[in-house]
């Protein structure tokens, strides 16, 4: 092993009554740099989730709050005449592919009966809880939940939530906020006549409190509620209302787990597209309403509460038209909210219609947000899935269509009909991401001949960087090889300051080639610094930004000193010419300078061996060897070079 020194270079909603903040918790999570930050995002080609001939219809998603790749979903589904029951499915690898049934069933093998508007969630412990509306005999219907246990193969018969009467558009959510002091509790929330209830369960689903009333007395429609938690233990649940002919959002909050409530069926007001934020398009109906979530990142906008819905232009509307999104943001927790803000970018004249959005603010706080459009279709009788995002807090959002396909709007055949009304064809979609994923489920009749409306998934295409870095340690320069197989790491960097992490990648150097394959998952195509790190050796910067890909990518740091930011690499004295990172920072601290010496001095007298950091040649001894690598570095005052 011979080296010589290389060149160094160097609107507003009020509550009536006291608003009490709750919790003193002010936990915040380490802000989470596994999710692509840029707002433009290209999808993989959509896939069916579930091939099977029946109708997969009403798609929520949720992530596993602890694997990263763990997302499930549901739907309703019509296995057998007559009748309806839920579908469950499953992706154990961030969306690549799915498992499931489309008939929920008990451990006997019965098929659990269902009504509709199925609701999905996972426990920190891998539950997997179904809530349902379900019939209880003759006219009666009830909220019926169902869990797993092993990962949907089975399920609890259904238990039906005590109290509840003629509930319509339920929610459910979890607080799976670690910092909460609600954490782990489950919240339903449905809509009657009598107002917005809540129920809830301390004991992974299996039982339920009986409904409480959470909105005002006044008796009307707030059909299609939504529900959100924040990172203080607050529960917030919004709904549509119209009030002597004005549209509003209503809002609700509790501080104390649902015990109490404040609320206000006025908070936002709202020119709902249509009637009621319904609308009809070629004869079917299709929904507007309102969808709620909080930002938990730990970033600037920690604690937000964001609720998107549509709108027509009347009344001073960001809208563009008869149909846009628009969103609603607040930072006192719905004491107050901003300016609407508009989501959707026509790519066409205005007069196109955005509809089923679903929203999902991300563990990074990009505010994601996934709808059907009609843009494109001037008949507006078609529709295609398209997803926007924001990344600086709600402001401004970037649009990107899912995929080309798109199917037109077509009432079912009579043995597909949904609860005996052809024009309809379910209130929602799906939407989910975990820490370094994202992943959207639709339902849709892409091949036009009713075999069924199938579930599909789309999730942002993936990358993968085959990177060539030679630790100088642990070169063997007259063979040309690594002395050993070693780890490294990979920091993909923003391109100007402050250089943020965009994605973070740990592999394996290959003996021979020196080379590692480090998987990128989802990342936004364009221009990134590279920051390799080895466990005992100067990190090493790329001397540029590099173009990153979709699909496989490489670089390689040994065959030029201009492939290093500052040229800072040291040059073999033997062929072939490579250049490799300086090794002697045993302590990792950007610099080689007497103090690693000295860690290596110390365990060389103590005659240490084994893999360990002091270890600098990889041959499991730490003696003079090392102590020379380090002593070089020292001398040449070898330290970090960055942008």
């Amino acid at each position: 092993m011979r080296f010589f020194v290389a060149s160094l270079l160097i609107s507003s909603g009020f509550f009536v009554g006291y608003w009490n903040s709750g919790s003193k918790n002010n936990y915040r999570p380490p802000f989470v740099d596994g999710l692509q930050s840029s707002s433009e995002l290209s999808f993989s080609a959509p896939s069916v989730v579930y091939n099977s001939p029946h109708l997969q219809l009403e798609t929520p998603l949720v992530s596993h709050p602890e694997n990263d790749n763990i997302f499930a979903a549901s739907a309703i589904t019509n296995v057998y005449p007559g009748g309806y029951t839920t579908g469950f499915y499953r992706t154990t690898d961030g969306g690549i592919s799915w498992s499931g049934t489309d008939a929920i069933k008990t451990q006997s093998g019965s098929i659990i009966s269902t009504v509709g508007d199925p609701l999905i969630a996972i426990t920190d412990s891998s539950r997997y809880i179904i809530a349902y509306i379900a019939g209880r005999g003759g006219a009666s219907f009830g909220l019926g939940v169902s869990y797993s246990t092993n990962s949907g193969v089975s399920w609890t018969p259904t238990y039906f939530i005590p109290d509840v009467n003629g509930p319509d558009k339920p929610a459910m959510k979890i607080d799976q906020f670690k910092g909460s002091p609600n954490y782990g509790n489950c919240y339903i929330v449905y809509s009657a006549r009598e107002g917005i209830f809540f129920s809830r369960s301390l004991d992974d689903g299996t039982t339920w409190s009986s409904p409480k009333r959470i909105s005002p007395r006044l008796q009307n429609n707030r059909t299609g509620v939504s529900i959100a938690t924040g990172p203080q233990g607050e529960i917030y649940v919004t709904w549509p209302i119209n009030i002597n002919l004005r549209n509003y959002i209503g809002f609700a909050r509790s501080t104390n787990g649902g015990s109490s409530w404040e609320s206000n069926d006025m908070s936002i007001e709202s020119s709902a597209a249509g009637s009621g934020f319904q609308l009809i398009l070629n004869t079917i109906k299709v929904n507007g309403l309102p969808a709620i979530d909080v930002d938990k990142s730990g970033g600037p906008d920690h604690g937000s509460l964001y609720i998107t819905y549509a709108e027509d232009n009347d009344d001073g509307s960001p809208s563009l038209d008869t149909c846009d999104l628009v969103i609603s943001k607040s930072t006192d927790r719905g004491l107050s909210w901003q300016p609407k803000r508009l989501i959707n970018k026509e790519s066409s004249e205005p007069g196109n219609y955005q509809v089923l959005a679903q929203l999902d603010v991300d563990k990074r706080g990009n505010v994601n947000v996934l709808y059907y459009d009609t843009r494109d279709t001037p008949t507006d009788d078609s529709l295609m899935v398209f997803f926007s995002r924001s990344t600086d807090g709600g402001n401004t959002f970037s649009d990107t269509r899912i995929s080309d396909m798109k199917f037109v709007l077509k009432r079912l055949p009579r043995e597909q009909i949904l609860f005996g009304i052809a024009y309809y064809l379910g209130s929602y979609i799906g939407l989910a991401s975990s820490n370094s994923r994202i992943v959207t489920f639709w339902s849709a009749d892409y091949d036009g001949q009713y075999r069924a409306y199938s579930s599909w998934a789309a999730i942002p295409a993936e990358s993968r960087l085959s990177l060539k870095v030679f630790p100088s340690g642990i070169y063997r320069s007259g063979e040309n090889i690594l002395q050993r197989p070693d780890s490294i790491e990979l920091n993909v960097r923003e391109q100007s300051s402050p250089f943020n992490i965009v994605k973070h990648a740990a592999g394996i150097l290959d003996t021979v080639s020196g080379t590692a394959i480090l998987e990128l998952g989802q990342i936004q195509p364009g221009s990134y610094y590279l920051e390799a790190k080895h466990k005992n050796s100067i990190t090493v910067w790329s001397s540029q930004p590099m173009e990153i890909l979709h699909d496989s990518n490489s670089y390689d740091f040994t065959d030029s000193l201009s492939k290093c930011y500052g040229s800072n690499l040291l040059q073999s004295d033997l062929d072939p010419v490579v250049y490799a990172m300086y090794s002697g920072d045993v302590n990792s601290d950007g610099i080689i300078d007497v103090t690693d010496a000295s860690l290596i001095s110390n365990d060389a007298a103590n005659f240490v061996s084994g893999n360990v950091l002091t270890d600098l040649t990889g041959d499991n001894f730490v003696d003079i060897s090392d102590y020379a690598i380090a002593d070089f570095g020292s001398k040449n005052y070898i330290t970090v070079i960055t942008p």
